[in-house]
């Protein structure tokens, strides 16, 4: 979700991941197909605006996100997960602001808030620390089984 060039999922598909690439902006998708074609990967290109549509229906094996906050969003991850799915997300928190300006706070968690905005979900990490100069927070989850 929210690949911009493609970093995370080019990774993973280079590990042999069928990998599906989420969106809003083309030149971000354009920059990722040309680096799949130049690493001989094959991805799905998706170009959706998470903050209006719905993450395609999966079921996905593996949902990624790195530094994209829409708090509405994280509700919807736990049904298009596969039962044995996992969500993995890191994302910058307000004790950012201590040492850096930007993001600005709207777009930071607050302490602890992930725990309360993943509804249907198993943390099978958490974590929230300083990590490469950005303060995050990181979470592996997994659907709850019922």
């Amino acid at each position: 979700m929210a690949s911009g060039p493609g970093r995370n999922a080019l990774w993973l598909a280079e590990r042999g991941l069928d990998t599906t690439m989420l969106d809003i902006s083309d030149v971000a998708l354009e920059m990722a197909e040309r680096a799949a074609k130049e690493l001989g990967l094959n991805v799905e290109l998706i170009g959706t605006d998470l903050e209006e549509d719905a993450i395609p229906e999966g079921p996905w094996d593996v949902v990624v996100c790195f530094n994209y906050l829409h708090r509405p969003l994280l509700s919807t991850l736990a049904p298009v997960l596969a039962p044995d799915g996992l969500l993995v997300l890191e994302l910058a928190t307000q004790t950012n602001l201590e040492r850096h300006e930007r993001p600005p706070r709207q777009f930071l968690l607050e302490e602890r808030e992930i725990l309360r905005l993943l509804p249907g979900l198993a943390l099978l990490e958490y974590h929230e620390r300083w990590w490469d100069d950005r303060h995050v927070a990181h979470v592996v989850a997994k659907p709850l089984v019922d």
